[in-house]
């Protein structure tokens, strides 16, 4: 499967007035070498030390996208 590539997109809901505009990326990428990793988002005050529910987390979890 080598240099087959895949369609992507990056869309964006940006507020205005009446309804949100789409800005929208279209991009192909190669994905026998792109990795994808998530990492935890951060806890804060009480939720360290209490045992809460780790699907509850408030915050966004870090993304990132590597290419080889």
């Amino acid at each position: 499967m080598a240099g087959k590539f895949i369609k992507g997109a990056l869309v964006e809901f940006m507020p205005t007035f009446l309804i949100p505009l789409p800005n929208v990326i279209i991009f192909q990428y190669n994905p026998e070498t792109m990795t994808h990793s998530w990492t935890q988002a951060e806890l804060v005050g009480s939720q360290r030390n209490a045992k809460s529910n780790p699907l509850a987390v408030k915050g966004v979890p870090g993304e990132s996208f590597f290419l080889l």
